[in-house]
């Protein structure tokens, strides 16, 4: 049982903050010729998997929605049986390039769920960010959406330059209005090597400042809860039942499948968890399966992969399974984290369960990454001994 990630490289223009890999789309030939070498990495690696079960299909960029309609069709069609076995389908698309052709094509080919990039709906916001959204756009898009079938999730991203906190809450407010499944809010991370880092060190935006960031990310945790969407996970928010299963595969340290330039996949071994990274290079990826496309392959040491687990499982309410770490690791972690844990916990960071696990408080997440750094001191003075995964019992 295996989540599928396809990673179409190809965007309009690239937004200011992105560190993706996203390319501009020069010509039709070229996105084909990038899609069918994708297509090609998927068979062989789904034939050397004997094409497992898959639970969650996700299509993302990049830009998927960009592609030709026809393109677009060339690649669902591709999927179709998978698709109709897995449970959640997912289509990224920006608004600017959702329009009802776009949409009939995805119900037709089994897409479920539709995953909507907003981001703001502040034109200067938007400006001041490299989209180049319009409002007239957003609104166009979410009214093509209101006779779609499927599951609605729109992003946002919050703690962009400029905004405030009355700004904020017009954002969320106007999102909640199209009455989505489920809402990505992420903090806005200054990334090394973009536009709007260069921008921000030669002063021609003001970054918003820490206390202002937590701010108005607990306002906005606050706002959401209220309105009936539940934080499942540090930047996503659902209504019941409605979390994204794709990326709870991701949190859960669930084997997954990655193709096309840029993507990721971690799969099961008899060596171990191994972690393949295609390259962020249409070049090398274009050499096909004579140079297995570029990839670059890891394999997991036993304290990396326990340390992940901690890592993205700290990330989400349902916090950590000592006893899912104990089937994967045969390991007692509870015992060599007792004192930390307890620590924590009377300062109000960490909710314990005693020996069954621990989940971080709203207040311990803000601080998850000093956290990890003294979980992973601890963990460091174990033998970590070979996994046994994946964890099926989930």
């Amino acid at each position: 049982m295996i989540s599928l990630y396809f990673h179409i490289p190809f965007c309009k223009s690239k937004c200011r903050y992105c560190d993706f890999f996203s390319l501009p789309i020069t010509s039709e030939s070229k996105s084909l010729q990038v899609l069918e070498e994708t297509l090609k990495q998927f068979d062989y690696f789904f034939n050397l998997l004997n094409r497992p079960n898959v639970k969650s299909l996700y299509i993302g960029g990049g830009t998927p929605s960009i592609l030709p309609l026809p393109q677009l069709d060339k690649l669902l069609k591709h999927l179709e049986g998978i698709a109709l076995a897995a449970g959640e389908y997912t289509l990224e698309a920006n608004p600017e390039s959702l329009y009802r052709d776009l949409l009939s094509l995805c119900q037709d080919r089994g897409i479920n769920r539709i995953s909507l990039g907003i981001q703001s709906f502040d034109p200067l916001l938007l400006n001041r960010i490299g989209r180049i959204t319009t409002p007239k756009e957003i609104y166009q898009a979410l009214q093509h959406l209101e006779t779609w079938p499927g599951s609605l999730s729109l992003d946002l991203i919050c703690g962009l330059p400029g905004q405030s906190e009355e700004g904020l809450y017009k954002d969320l407010s106007l999102a909640i209005a199209a009455d989505p499944d489920h809402i990505s809010l992420y903090d806005l991370t200054i990334e090394n090597n973009t536009p709007l880092k260069e921008d921000i060190i030669h002063g021609k935006i003001k970054d918003l400042s820490e206390y202002k960031r937590n701010l108005y990310f607990n306002k906005a945790f606050n706002y959401l809860e209220s309105r009936g969407y539940r934080n499942y996970e540090v930047s996503n928010y659902s209504k019941p039942g409605m979390e994204s299963l794709h990326n709870l595969g991701y949190w859960r340290m669930e084997p997954y499948l990655g193709c096309g330039p840029g993507a990721v996949a971690t799969l099961p071994s008899q060596e171990g968890p191994v972690r393949y990274s295609n390259p962020r290079n249409l070049e090398s990826f274009l050499q096909g399966e004579k140079n297995l496309w570029g990839i670059q392959k890891e394999t997991l040491t036993p304290y990396q992969f326990l340390l992940e687990h901690f890592l993205m499982g700290l990330r989400t309410r349902e916090g950590i399974s000592f006893k899912k770490l104990a089937s994967i690791f045969g390991l007692d972690l509870f015992s060599p984290l007792e004192e930390l844990l307890a620590n924590w916990k009377r300062q109000g960071y960490a909710l314990v369960k005693e020996s069954e696990g621990f989940e971080f408080t709203r207040k311990g997440i803000q601080r998850l990454n000093s956290f990890l750094v003294k979980i992973a001191s601890e963990i460091d003075k174990i033998n970590v001994p070979d996994p046994r995964w994946p964890y099926l019992d989930t």
